[in-house]
């Protein structure tokens, strides 16, 4: 009796020793914690305090989101991942659990990558989901090791100045930006020069001319004359047969005249997109570029897409335009120059002014078919649809990114 009282005396002072040895292991973890967090985040406080006070955000999680973000992105660029347990460690240290790092809608990761429409640069992000407040901000953590962010990659994720831009230089949150946004909106990142015409509206031709915004002289960085000297250069050297390429040289030379005389302009619009009343995944219209010369400009009036509301459509636009006139998207245009690869961007442009001019030539998928032969570098490794005049490529992809709004279920490839 006397040796089993002792064995438990002995039992019992190994379990108090373990007890005492846990708690002062927690608490010394969670005082380097406190020591960590206080000495890493005083210059990010001031940086962050504008965008908590916005978005009514309680400021006594900024710490913990500052320490979080920056935890992150020091594991993404460390290389060495972001793991599950991580997450789970990280969102323990939001007050009462009114702040968790969530996976974004239809997505099944934490950390998720998505790309820049302009350029297809790639980035990582997560979600913070201020309970609370009912806000789900978005983290972007940017690889500045591969080069600093284009114009247009800025403007995509709202860095509009240059504060904005010094943000990025923030100690402890070197290549992070948040934005706040609605559920809806996480999945379309910000449109980069100009707004996107919505209008939950039955799709007919008149709704699409009625709609149209932000019409404006073609920008001056782009030489249209020049576009058009070099797509003569282009057709010139093609395989194209004789008899067609006299034909379109012909065409091109009669433009350039009627530009020179001032009898036909080249103009910027913004994008009419009509969704469905009852289903705003539905598109029943949408114009993302026209010629007034053609009785099939380069959209889509309604499910049915006959030609008796295109030729509708197309009258409603020469009424609207005095002379001969070229329009382009300003979204288009703006996906199209302000990607990193420049010859990339000529090429592109190229062929987008030249599918709206040859459209009153040869008609919408005749002008497709020729396009895939001429500018063939934008139809390297497609991907998706590949019939002839109907292949998915790199122009094609920036149009449908912009129509469905970058819901990626609507997109092939």
């Amino acid at each position: 009796m006397i040796i089993e009282y002792k064995a438990r005396l002995v039992l019992r002072i190994i379990a108090a020793a373990m007890v005492c040895l846990f708690l002062a292991h927690d608490i010394a973890w969670a005082d380097s914690f406190a020591q960590d967090l206080k000495s890493s985040t005083l210059s990010p406080q001031s940086r962050l305090k504008p965008f908590f006070e916005k978005n009514g955000l309680d400021f006594k999680n900024m710490a913990a989101t500052i320490y979080v973000a920056g935890s992150l992105q020091k594991l993404l660029l460390d290389k060495e991942g972001v793991k599950d347990s991580d997450i789970v460690r990280l969102s323990r240290l939001f007050s009462g659990g009114e702040v968790s790092i969530e996976k974004d809608a239809g997505k099944d990761k934490f950390i998720e990558t998505a790309g820049f429409t302009s350029t297809g640069r790639e980035y990582k992000y997560t979600i913070l989901n201020f309970k609370k407040e009912n806000k789900r901000i978005k983290v972007i953590f940017i690889d500045r090791a591969k080069g600093e962010l284009t114009e247009q990659e800025r403007l995509e994720i709202g860095i509009k100045n240059d504060i904005d831009r010094h943000h990025l230089d923030c100690p402890g949150l070197e290549g992070v930006w948040f934005v706040s946004s609605t559920a809806a909106a996480m999945e379309a990142p910000p449109e980069a020069g100009g707004a996107i015409v919505r209008f939950e509206q039955d799709g007919d031709p008149k709704e699409l001319v009625d709609n149209m915004r932000g019409v404006k002289e073609i920008r001056k960085n782009i030489d249209v004359p020049g576009v058009i000297s070099e797509l003569k250069k282009r057709i010139a050297a093609s395989g194209i047969a004789e008899k067609d390429r006299r034909r379109m040289l012909a065409h091109l030379d009669k433009i350039l005249a009627d530009i020179a005389a001032g009898r036909f302009d080249f103009k910027e619009f913004d994008a009419v997109i009509l969704e469905d009343k009852a289903d705003a995944k539905k598109i029943r219209g949408w114009l993302l570029g026209f010629n007034t010369m053609s009785h099939l400009p380069d959209a889509d009036v309604s499910p049915d897409d006959t030609d008796l509301q295109l030729d509708i459509l197309q009258r409603l636009l020469t009424d609207k335009f005095k002379n001969p006139t070229i329009g382009l998207s300003t979204q288009v245009l703006d996906r199209i120059i302000g990607r990193a690869d420049e010859k990339a961007a000529k090429s592109l442009l190229s062929e987008y002014i030249f599918h709206e001019l040859f459209c009153p030539v040869y008609g919408h998928y005749e002008t497709r078919y020729i396009q895939e032969a001429l500018f063939s570098e934008n139809y390297e490794n497609i991907k998706g649809d590949r019939r002839d005049a109907h292949k998915d490529g790199r122009l094609a992809d920036i149009l449908k990114k912009i129509k469905y709004n970058y819901r990626p279920a609507q997109q092939k490839g």
